[in-house]
């Protein structure tokens, strides 16, 4: 959870810091972060991603809403403690 949100933080601060943005899904060079990709798989279904990844276009663009993406990722790291404490038992 913590290494895609704080990826995320870093790219929002190197950008305002530059005066420009870009989409989430992509770097400096406007390709796609795979590494954040490949984070992301870690944590949320595959599927589900790529909805989030893909955003939803609007009149002003592609809207990519970052906190579903974090509530998914959040999701899949409780899914993880839980299964690893039910062993335990």
């Amino acid at each position: 959870m913590a290494a895609p949100t704080a990826r995320l933080h870093m790219k929002a601060i190197e950008q305002r810091d530059a005066g420009h943005f870009l989409p989430w899904t992509e770097i400096k060079d406007g390709s796609p972060d795979e590494h954040l990709r490949q984070l992301a798989q870690r944590l949320i279904p595959q599927d589900e991603l790529d909805g989030h990844w893909a955003g939803s276009t609007t009149s002003i663009g592609t809207h990519r809403p970052v906190r579903p993406l974090v509530d998914a990722a959040e999701r899949g790291v409780l899914s993880a403690i839980r299964f690893v404490l039910s062993g335990l038992g």
